[in-house]
């Protein structure tokens, strides 16, 4: 059974060191990605595979999504405006980007990567059956996963959550600076660079 921390009186570093795949959960704009943004600063001795969302904004209001991979795709996810027969609340969502994009950087990442970042496994991404399959499979695999995921119910998450090899944590206004010096360190242990 995943546990979910949400308070610092737990041991991150040890409780990273030994999660497999660690979900980093929490309320929109909380800070999720740029826990693992500032992650990847400092992650130069495993080889990243995977992708990572970025904002679009425009006059300080969110218009869209970015998805970028490790090995340098860049293509729009959503946006406001964009003709889709997928939205998620106002943006429409570019199914093109999941598959062309998104789902080879899982499956590279596979292939080649020490540790997979999936930011994020979110209504816009799991609307593709493939994205789906390919989480389970890097889940399964052999990679360390690090990855965001809402903190509301979707139920393919939700049953992702469940998982014994997935451990959850909640990223707060609290711990959220926490969160990067324990993974960091926790990767370090884990991997022999500490």
């Amino acid at each position: 059974m995943p546990r979910l921390v949400n308070n610092l009186r737990y041991d991150l570093v040890s409780l990273v060191r030994h999660a497999k795949n660690l979900f980093l959960s929490g309320r929109p704009g909380i800070g999720k990605t740029t826990v693992v943004r500032e992650v990847l600063k400092e992650l130069d001795w495993l080889k990243v595979g995977g992708f990572y969302t970025e904002e679009i904004r425009r006059n300080g209001a969110r218009t869209g999504f970015l998805v970028k991979t490790f090995n340098g795709k860049l293509r729009v996810l959503s946006k406001i405006g964009f003709a889709s027969p997928v939205r998620v609340g106002p943006y429409g969502v570019d199914l093109q980007a999941i598959e062309e994009v998104i789902n080879p950087a899982i499956e590279k990442g596979m292939e080649q990567s020490d540790i997979l970042i999936l930011d994020e496994i979110g209504k816009m991404e799991i609307v593709s059956p493939r994205f789906r399959e390919l989480v389970e499979k890097a889940l399964d695999s052999r990679r360390r996963v690090l990855a965001t995921v809402p903190c509301y119910y979707l139920p393919f998450v939700a049953m992702l959550k469940r998982r014994s090899d997935v451990f959850v944590a909640e990223v707060t206004r609290d711990n959220r600076n926490a969160w990067p010096v324990a993974i960091l360190k926790g990767l370090r242990l884990q991997s022999g660079n500490e």
